[in-house]
């Protein structure tokens, strides 16, 4: 009776099963409490909008012109326990969250659970990315971690930019690239949650780009693995330019060009053996012309 109740709340609910058992296992609770799913979602939240990654990710929106401050509307598409609208919220964002788990740690009855702490408001709908219906439209659409799980980005990412308002951002961070379909099963053979969940991908940095630009949208920022804390978190971005330094014998920090350079061919480097973190950040036009289908080469 125990392993049918198990099997039905995995299958009812995969994403909130797969946190409760990593809890579970001593080598991978590091891992979680990262993925800011420790399992006390109100110091998940509060963490996370005290990261470098979330400053750092404020500060770009900002550059483009859709900074705190001014009452933009967020769309948080997958957002899981609510950390992001947390943040986002608290920094004065009119912030809507969706996500289909229900969970108290991965999920949305975690994200409610932060509804009214330090003063923060936010609404959240139990919905599939693909099928989410609402009313508003968005300044911002955010996906943290969440694009990658998408069965067909590319139609997600079309249906996605319809709610976006012209002029507004659509961001994608922490996605998984691959090089090639055997990378690929390397990344969904070694992933801690995937034989839980199932609902693990990755994709070439060419179909990424592809979605968006059939979608409509302009690039106006692609953050490589090693080119910002966002995707290099948990690791010290400063720490890493530091190191850098040290190796090149000339201060990167000082140095935006020669900066970008070496933190771009580390990060080819580091394609070749594995899936890598990439951002993007792009624009839906004032007024929007849908482009060919168009295929870059990464």
């Amino acid at each position: 009776m125990t392993s049918k109740l198990t099997s039905s709340f995995q299958q009812a609910d995969p994403t909130e099963y797969a946190t409760i058992w990593g809890l579970s296992q001593p080598h991978l609770r590091e891992l979680l409490y990262q993925a800011y799913r420790s399992g006390s979602v109100v110091d998940d939240a509060q963490r996370f909008h005290a990261s470098e990654e979330f400053r750092e990710t404020v500060r770009i929106l900002a550059e483009l012109g859709k900074g705190p401050g001014h009452g933009y509307r967020l769309l948080d598409v997958g957002c899981g326990n609510g950390i992001a609208c947390y943040a986002f919220a608290r920094e004065g964002y009119l912030v809507t969250g969706c996500d289909i788990s229900e969970g108290e740690l991965a999920g949305l009855a975690g994200a409610r659970s932060l509804i009214g702490l330090d003063g923060v408001y936010f609404q959240v709908i139990n919905s599939d990315m693909e099928e989410i219906d609402v009313a508003n439209t968005f300044d911002v659409i955010y996906m943290r971690q969440a694009l990658h799980h998408s069965s067909d980005p590319i139609a997600t990412v079309s249906i996605l930019t319809r709610l976006l308002v012209p002029g507004g951002i659509f961001c994608a961070v922490r996605e998984h690239v691959v090089l090639n379909r055997r990378q690929l099963q390397q990344f969904l053979a070694s992933h801690p949650f995937h034989h839980i969940t199932r609902d693990e991908h990755a994709f070439t940095l060419s179909t990424y780009r592809t979605a968006f630009r059939r979608a409509g949208l302009k690039m106006r920022l692609e953050l490589f693995p090693f080119d910002s804390q966002i995707n290099f978190y948990p690791g010290s971005h400063e720490a890493l330019i530091q190191h850098l330094s040290r190796k090149v014998r000339v201060d990167l920090s000082r140095h935006a060009i020669l900066r970008r350079l070496v933190l771009r061919l580390l990060a080819y480097k580091h394609q070749l053996r594995k899936e890598q973190l990439y951002s993007f950040f792009y624009q839906k036009p004032v007024s929007i012309e849908v482009s060919a289908p168009c295929v870059y080469s990464s």
